[in-house]
Order: structure tokens, then sequence, then C-alpha cells
């Protein structure tokens, strides 16, 4: 059998109190990764007695913590994490989410199988019981499919948190885009299903989340702008129909927004 290929975690970090959290969820995983890099963007870096800390946790990870300007970005935060990472795999994780024990394992055994070049894991809400009460979890369908739905301004599962992807292919791509004010994790999954490279949705690599489903972006007043370059960037890429429909959801938020 071959062995797993190694793989880096990226984390963004606004230093949320949930970080160590996140960080105790891939120490817990059972195939560690070759480095762990945090990218605190915050109102300000890191601590010293904070990073210390997460250096404690990691235990015998390799563990980087970059610091950005404040208020960087998410997109800005993955790439300039990805850089730095040496692995030719990278796993993003959010500083407010959790992998699953076994998911790097899950992952990376169907890198080894496949040998994909981006793949998407199940994301989950789970109860205090840790029974589950919503996920989305993608399925193999075409891929004209998902870019469809994701034009029509919906996402039914592509994140950043369960996200990995050959890093070759993520700079290929031009990593997640800094021109966008949201929809950063959409945008990068609109990109991969108009490429040439190969997916895989590994449906039992599961995340933990704790937003509830999208609650912030829904909340942002500056969707509207993010759907509107979507529509010019992809608008070769869809039908008519899909077209129409995504101006018509367009035209209807941005009038809700302006009354």
């Amino acid at each position: 059998m071959k062995p797993l290929p190694e793989i880096a975690v990226v984390i963004p970090t606004l230093g949320r109190p949930s970080l160590e959290r996140t960080v105790a969820s891939v120490v817990r995983q059972t195939y560690l990764p070759a480095e762990v890099i945090a990218v605190s963007n915050g109102t300000e870096p890191l601590d010293p007695d904070r990073v210390s800390s997460l250096l404690g946790l990691s235990g015998s990870m390799a563990f980087k913590v970059l610091n950005l300007p404040p208020f960087s970005g998410p997109s800005i935060s993955r790439n300039v994490g990805a850089w730095h990472a040496a692995s030719a795999y990278i796993a993003f994780l959010d500083d407010d989410d959790e992998f699953t024990p076994r998911y790097l394992e899950t992952m990376c055994e169907r890198i080894t199988r496949d040998g994909p070049d981006v793949l998407y894991g199940a994301k989950v809400w789970r109860n205090v019981d840790g029974s589950i009460r919503s996920a989305k979890r993608l399925h193999s369908v075409p891929r004209d499919r998902w870019l469809e739905v994701l034009y029509r301004h919906e996402n039914p599962g592509f994140g950043g948190q369960n996200l990995v992807v050959r890093k070759s292919v993520f700079f290929d791509l031009h990593g997640f885009p800094v021109d966008l004010p949201s929809g950063e994790d959409r945008a990068f999954a609109m990109a991969v299903l108009t490429s040439d490279v190969t997916i895989a949705y590994v449906d039992e690599a599961e995340v933990s989340c704790h937003d509830p489903e999208g609650y912030r972006a829904k909340m942002r007043s500056d969707k509207w702008v993010t759907n509107l370059k979507l529509i010019r960037r992809h608008w070769g890429d869809v039908s008519w129909r899909s077209r129409l429909r995504s101006i018509w959801r367009w035209l209807r938020s941005f009038v809700g927004r302006r009354e």
C-alpha cells in the first residue's frame, strides 16, 4: 500500500476563543499533518503567551503562526498560509470549526487511491449530545449541475473548512479570490468546476461546524456585490436559464437592500 501523502493544515484566525479547540481537533487526528499554519488577521496579533500555549497544544507537530495586518480577510490569510506550506496537499480549517478524528486520514486515503487534485468533505452541525442536527454533503454529479447551482447564488456545501487541495493546483487556480467582499468559498468552487482538475467528494470526511449554516454570510450587506461579480465572471460557463434566474435573484436582493 502506498504511504499517505504529507498534508499541511492552514487555519486563518481572528483570534477567536475557539482557536484552541480547533487546533485540538487537529491534534486528535488519527493521521497527523506534517505541519499546521495559523494565520492571524484579527485586530491584534496573537500574543506571545497564547502562541506558546498553542505550540504546547500542538505537541510534536510542526506549528507556525503568521501575523497579517488586521482584517486582511480569509482569502489572503488562506493564500498566505498555503504559500508557506511545504506539503504537497493543503487542508483548510476555520478557527471556529473542528475536524472529526478521521478527517485527514480519510482524505489522504482517497488521495492515495485516486489521486484527485481537489477534495471536499461534509459539513455537519451537531446537537449537544453529538447527534447530527443538519449536514451538507456533496455528491458526484456532473460539474455543470453544481456550477449552475452556485451561479444561482446557492451553496450546497462547498466551503473552505471542508476543502483539501493539491498545492500546485491551488496556485494554478490563483487561490481564493481577493477581489470579493464575501463568498470566497463559493467563488473558489466555481473556479474549480470550470477547470480541468480532478475532484473527489468524500462524504465520510466530516467537519463539525459551529456557524449556524451560513448565518453570518446571509447577514452580510455586501453579498450582492459578490453575486454581481460572479455573474459576470462565469457568464459564459452556464445556460441562459441560469443567467436569467441569477440576474432576477440579484435584482431582488439589490432592491431589497436599497429599500
